[in-house]
């Protein structure tokens, strides 16, 4: 028997536990996350196979594949149905197929954010909508796609979930990897409700680099500043003017974010059983000139949140109003530097 492909018309249980152990070895030592497969936030700890770890798993059982695609179009939507075949590199034995399909009527495809507001009213208001997001002080301008522009992006998606689906099924990896949760549009996937069923605002960062799409809880406070740093280049960059109502609101989060890991933990509130050296170890973040009194003062962590917020006096304000009342006074000086530093910048 062939030790790479063990795909054959019977299977022993060895033979069968062999190709789960080919499958997690390739997808521990050959596979990225974010790359290859990815977890969806919401939607629990299996991992969702993308198509270039769909591509990956061809290569390590020598599948090949043959699309067969249906134009389902009329003169108002694109949508193709694909039919992928499989087969052994080897020898050609028909393994199984599998279908999948896309519509330029889904959500995603169906509508895109306006230029700017001059294109927005000036689109027919049959094609054209304001839409909300979580998250977001206003809504979104969007205007409907034209179904040309995304043809061949519709094709290219049918093709994928088909070949995806199909490498699951043949493989017999759906039990390690779920498929085609990243397209199910964000309102769907995330209605506020967190894996255990508990209502969740939490933030996620954007879905590339090390920690794709993890709530900012398990992402370190380095990362976090390099997203930021990430957001702030995306909102300077005119090319993404489309998208800077986003970006805004996932720059405004990080900053609170790490603004709030920033804050020494006061030694009265850390518990009996927390770390001795924690409250150094957070000390060490912050220059030495904003931990002076940190030990026996306990307004001085609130006024060095007021020194790191994000520059605005409305954001100031609000900061110095999430003071505990008992020792706001203390940080009153505070706040009105802050103020006169941000008004000698205008």
């Amino acid at each position: 028997m062939n030790d790479v492909a063990v795909l054959d018309h019977s299977q022993t249980a060895m033979d069968i536990r062999a190709q789960v152990n080919r499958i997690q070895e390739v997808m521990k030592e050959v596979m990225q996350k974010g790359t290859h497969y990815g977890v969806v936030p919401g939607c629990g700890d299996k991992p969702t196979l993308l198509k270039a770890g769909a591509e990956k798993l061809m290569m390590t059982f020598r599948l090949a594949v043959d699309p067969e695609i249906e134009d389902l179009s009329d003169s108002c939507v694109r949508r193709y149905r694909v039919k992928t075949r499989v087969t052994a590199q080897i020898d050609g034995t028909y393994l199984g197929s599998c279908v999948g399909e896309c519509s330029s009527d889904e959500e995603k495809y169906s509508w895109r954010e306006a230029v700017c507001k001059e294109e927005f009213e000036a689109t027919d208001p049959s094609l054209r909508r304001e839409k909300w997001k979580r998250n977001l002080k206003a809504p979104l301008l969007q205007v409907h796609t034209n179904p040309a522009d995304v043809a061949n992006t519709i094709l290219k998606m049918a093709k994928k979930r088909s070949l995806v689906d199909a490498v699951l099924t043949v493989t017999g990896a759906s039990d390690i990897f779920t498929q085609d949760i990243e397209d199910i549009p964000e309102e769907i996937l995330n209605r506020g409700t967190s894996v255990k069923g508990e209502s969740s605002t939490e933030w996620h960062v954007p879905n590339y680099g090390p920690d794709a799409g993890q709530p900012f809880s398990a992402v370190k406070i380095d990362h976090l500043k390099d997203y930021l740093d990430g957001m702030e280049r995306s909102i300077k960059d005119p090319k993404k003017a489309n998208f800077l109502q986003k970006n805004e609101a996932m720059r405004d989060a990080l900053k609170d974010e790490i603004a709030k890991r920033e804050l020494p933990v006061p030694a009265e509130k850390a518990g009996a059983t927390a770390d001795p050296t924690a409250g150094a170890k957070a000390a060490e973040d912050i220059p030495i000139t904003q931990r002076d009194h940190t030990d026996d003062d306990p307004a001085e962590p609130y006024r060095v949140k007021l020194r790191v917020c994000e520059r605005t006096s409305q954001a100031i304000t609000h900061t110095f109003n999430t003071i505990p009342e008992e020792i706001r006074q203390d940080c009153f000086s505070e706040y009105q530097t802050q103020l006169k530093a941000l008004s000698k910048k205008k």
